[in-house]
């Protein structure tokens, strides 16, 4: 009998916790949190994306959707157009994955000058 009391207070206690987490709704602040703001983009970025305001992934699926759309990757490597050279600043092509350096020069915090 004792060994099925040990068994029922741990089963407590799991069923306790869980109420406990589902209880309390988890915070959206911490790691990561930053990457979900919302930015103003510049005239530049919304050409490309067709939107005023969006979050740092959705600005790289963006700029991903639209260089696979119009065939300028092959793989990694990205030849920008004359509209995505605009973006880089140069015709050159580029690791798609450095493409997220031009973000900060292209976008701003809402109410940031």
């Amino acid at each position: 009998m004792a060994g099925n009391k040990n068994n029922m207070n741990a089963a407590e206690k799991k069923a306790k916790a869980k109420a406990k987490s589902k209880a309390s709704p988890a915070k959206k602040s911490g790691r990561g949190a930053a990457l979900n703001v919302q930015l103003e983009l510049d005239d530049c970025l919304q050409s490309l994306l067709g939107k005023k305001k969006a979050s740092r992934p959705q600005i790289v699926k963006g700029l991903w959707d639209y260089a696979k759309k119009n065939n300028l990757n092959q793989g990694r490597n990205i030849t920008p157009d004359d509209k995505l050279a605009k973006f880089t600043g140069s015709k050159k092509t580029i690791n798609g994955i450095s493409m997220t350096k031009f973000i900060s020069k292209h976008t701003k915090k809402n109410g940031q000058e």
